[in-house]
């Protein structure tokens, strides 16, 4: 195997190419020109090969010397040019994101204003990734993130987002065939929907009024379920039966009502969760204030 010559010597050999002598070298090198020269030599000895003609004017490259002064070249174009890329990354909104969230806040909420967020940012690409399970962030599986739950680890950020509220509802014409239950123990004479999310977190939450109120061998049977949120808001809005459901699902629809007041303190914390490494890149900046921005709009 071939010993690479060392880099150090390398650039000095590169800088003294570029001024055609040791003196002109001194202050780009920080070094004296006998420091110098001597680096020089030892880099021809390691090489075995005299790299430049010495004149009492200057240094002129041998034709060993020219063919490294034009590889050096090169690698120090493709430092500087692997230089720009990675500023060019931190500093201008540029590159893809990979999003990841649940399927029925991505597609009822978020889309939406991602959107948006591509017609500002054009040249920031957007990859979104709707499925209930985890993707790790850690082994760049996917780039950010809004979860149900606070992210833990020493390599991730997770910032508290919005505050998701659910309420029991129920369709007009539900009501008008079924009537309207006013109380918890009113429950017990209603048709329920259930969720069947395999996340306990999401599950429970949704799931409070098939046991609220009920010993857990006592819970209210459900008449239909489903592990999609959208699915379960279809259901209610034809009159199936009750279910709790997100605020950002019913802000729009006018043949919901809020029923049981009691259930109205249900609530859980969201949180944006990124990878640190690319926490100070500037299309995550910009995604993550775009999110607040739209966030703050969205609940005042």
């Amino acid at each position: 195997m071939t010993n690479i010559p060392d880099w150090n010597r390398l650039r000095f050999f590169y800088v003294v190419a570029l001024a055609q002598s040791f003196s002109a070298a001194e202050a780009n090198l920080n070094l004296s020109s006998s420091a110098i020269s001597r680096q020089i030599s030892a880099l021809e000895k390691e090489i075995k090969a005299q790299l430049f003609h010495r004149h009492p004017r200057g240094l002129v490259l041998t034709e060993q010397g020219e063919l490294l002064f034009q590889t050096t070249k090169e690698i120090y174009k493709r430092i500087h040019e692997a230089e720009s890329c990675l500023l060019a990354g931190k500093n201008t909104p540029t590159g893809d994101i990979k999003v990841t969230t649940t399927r029925s806040f991505g597609t009822q909420w978020l889309s939406p204003r991602l959107v948006k967020f591509c017609n500002h940012y054009p040249e920031i690409k957007i990859e979104l990734l709707l499925d209930d399970k985890t993707f790790n962030l850690s082994m760049r599986e996917a780039d950010f993130a809004i979860r149900m739950w606070k992210a833990c680890g020493p390599d991730i950020i997770s910032e508290k987002f919005i505050t998701m509220n659910y309420h029991l509802y129920a369709s007009k014409g539900y009501i008008e065939k079924y009537g309207k239950p006013n109380s918890i123990q009113d429950l017990d004479n209603h048709k329920m929907i259930a969720y069947t999310n395999l996340n306990p977190i999401l599950r429970d939450s949704l799931n409070l009024h098939l046991y609220i109120g009920k010993s857990h061998k006592q819970e209210r049977k459900s008449v239909y379920a489903s592990t999609s949120l959208t699915t379960i808001l279809h259901a209610v809005d034809g009159g199936i039966g009750l279910a709790l459901l997100p605020d950002y699902m019913t802000d729009a629809n006018d043949n919901l009502c809020r029923i049981v007041p009691e259930l109205d303190a249900n609530s859980f914390e969201t949180y944006l969760v990124y990878p640190t490494e690319i926490s100070n890149t500037k299309r995550i900046q910009l995604l993550r204030d775009f999110l607040f921005a739209s966030a703050k709009e969205w609940q005042y």
